[in-house]
């Protein structure tokens, strides 16, 4: 199969969907298949070397003609690469400009959905679909769309509200490398000024008012009161911004901003670099006791896979995309949102019961296994074969 991605963001900006992305790509070559994947052009970011072909597009400096010129970009790589079809990570612009694309070629789209694309929350301005006239285009993105990828519950809710039809939904989430969670390669409690008796409690992801900090950080301030060997680590851009706040209730040396993970700038990035997540947050994860999930809010999150599969029971708040993952008292327990007294409190719990916290660990890890990458491939293949099928 000769296969495009078609993605409004890519590596080496590092997130949700671009990973998922290129660990599709990544195995589908390996399978045998040729991808090529569209994405836009990054001005002074690391380079990258895959096993798959990238062509790089730039957006146009405005919004006047933003759509005709993405448009024009994809119908050049269509007459260029002859893909057979088109997977885009994103209902809009991506998913949209293919909508109409295939009006004019004979190709099955696919549209896997990833969070702000779909979702939305309307009182931290979270989501495209607050745009009324960008959710109608979502919406008929959506209708147009051969098959539609949920990788979430929540998501799949998101994707029939704005008009798709639940017949074309497949359920995949995104993946993760089990296998690359065996050994630690550092010591990241030596590296953060751990003690070796320290209950580490980790959270990773970039900082943003969906995610949640404030609340967990509020929260190790009431659980530093009963578990004084407790520490908290959060890795992720921009969380050097909540210093204030961690000053503010004095748990500095108690909660370690961390920041981003990631190869220096100008790097080169080989297939081993995007292996993610890199050796030094897979020892991160490895390193800890807990994972924690405060959000307000997620699509799936792949730190949640990576966490099971680093055997991490998870305390994650009760909202859509933690509760796929999460089964509550099995392989971890949920906590209110927004409640940081419920969050300590659950933290607590298993700070305070180690035989819970080896019980879910053990069960962490055998969850994991449902998000393996070789698996998702296949399943992917299948709805590929299935559309093409249906096309020849």
């Amino acid at each position: 199969m000769k296969i495009c991605f078609f993605m409004s963001t890519f590596l080496p900006k590092i997130g949700g969907a671009e990973l998922a992305a290129h660990y599709l790509a990544e195995n589908l070559t390996r399978e045998g298949h040729r991808v090529n994947v569209l994405a836009p052009f990054y001005r002074g970011k690391r380079k990258i070397k895959t096993n798959y072909v990238i062509h790089r597009f730039k957006y146009p400096p405005g919004w006047l003609f933003f759509e005709p010129i993405l448009l024009l970009y994809l119908a050049l790589e269509k007459l260029i690469s002859r893909f057979d079809l088109l997977h885009v990570y994103a209902t809009y612009p991506s998913g949209y400009c293919g909508s109409i694309l295939k009006k004019f070629f004979r190709f099955p789209l696919i549209i896997t959905p990833q969070g702000a694309d779909i979702q939305k929350i309307p009182e931290i301005g979270y989501g495209l679909r607050l745009d009324p006239r960008v959710e109608k285009k979502i919406g008929l993105a959506l209708k147009r769309a051969d098959a539609i990828v949920s990788i979430s519950d929540s998501i799949k809710r998101d994707i029939v509200e704005v008009g798709g039809d639940p017949k074309k939904i497949y359920d995949i989430p995104n993946g993760v490398w089990a296998d690359r969670f065996a050994h630690p390669q550092k010591d990241i409690r030596r590296i953060f000024h751990l003690n070796s008796t320290d209950r580490v409690i980790l959270a990773v992801g970039r900082n943003h008012p969906k995610k949640g900090y404030a609340d967990l950080i509020e929260a190790m301030a009431l659980v530093k009161r009963k578990f004084r060997k407790a520490k908290c680590v959060i890795i992720g851009a921009g969380t050097e911004n909540l210093l204030p706040m961690v000053k503010d209730l004095d748990l500095q040396g108690e909660v370690v901003l961390a920041g981003e993970i990631a190869p220096a700038k100008g790097e080169s990035l080989d297939l081993r670099a995007l292996a993610l997540p890199q050796e030094d947050l897979v020892s991160a994860y490895l390193s800890s006791d807990i994972f924690v999930s405060p959000s307000l809010i997620e699509g799936f999150a792949l730190v949640i896979p990576e966490a099971l599969a680093a055997g991490l029971p998870v305390v994650a708040t009760d909202v859509p995309g933690n509760r796929d993952a999460i089964v509550d008292g099995y392989n971890g327990l949920i906590a209110r949102a927004r409640d940081p007294q419920d969050l300590a409190e659950k933290i607590l719990v298993l700070l305070e019961d180690e035989d819970l916290r080896m019980r879910m660990s053990a069960n962490a890890r055998k969850s994991s296994l449902r998000y393996d990458w070789g698996k998702i491939t296949e399943e992917y293949i299948k709805v590929y074969e299935h559309l093409l099928a249906k096309v020849w």
